[in-house]
């Protein structure tokens, strides 16, 4: 008797233990599902916003050429339009204007507009650095060693 009870107590022991596990799991996959659909609605809203982003740029595209150079990025930026669209993506304005004369240096003076988005969503404030980024800035101080 003392064997079938210690018997009956590790087989509700472990089907307790499972049903934990189970739980956790369950948890776990509705949370990254969550996780997943407010990363690709942030990506929707971000299109879009770009796009329109895009659209006041080549407002100030003085040439035509469909790329914006240093000249005509300073007049958009200085546009209160550019400066509210900006603010809604979480783009440093002040970050983006300090770099941009590197910026147009390394693009050979002016940006298409999958570069300057790239560059834009670089600038992001609540982008964190990942390793892309310092692979490039090794690869770009390698570079510049060499000349």
């Amino acid at each position: 008797p003392v064997f079938a009870i210690l018997l009956l107590f590790f087989v509700l022991l472990a089907n307790v233990t499972m049903m934990g596990v189970l739980t956790g799991l369950l948890v776990q996959t509705v949370k990254t599902v969550a996780e997943v659909e407010k990363e690709e609605s942030t990506i929707a809203q971000l299109k879009m916003t770009m796009s329109e982003l895009w659209t006041c740029v080549l407002r100030h595209d003085d040439d035509g050429d469909d790329a914006i150079t240093e000249k005509e990025f300073i007049n958009v930026m200085s546009s209160k339009e550019t400066e509210t669209i900006m603010k809604s993506m979480g783009v440093d304005m002040e970050g983006l204007l300090n770099v941009s004369s590197f910026v147009f240096e390394q693009y050979g003076g002016a940006l298409r507009k999958h570069d300057f988005m790239g560059v834009v969503l670089d600038l992001r404030g609540n982008k964190k650095a990942s390793v892309k980024d310092h692979v490039e800035t090794r690869k770009f101080i390698h570079a510049e060693l060499k000349k």
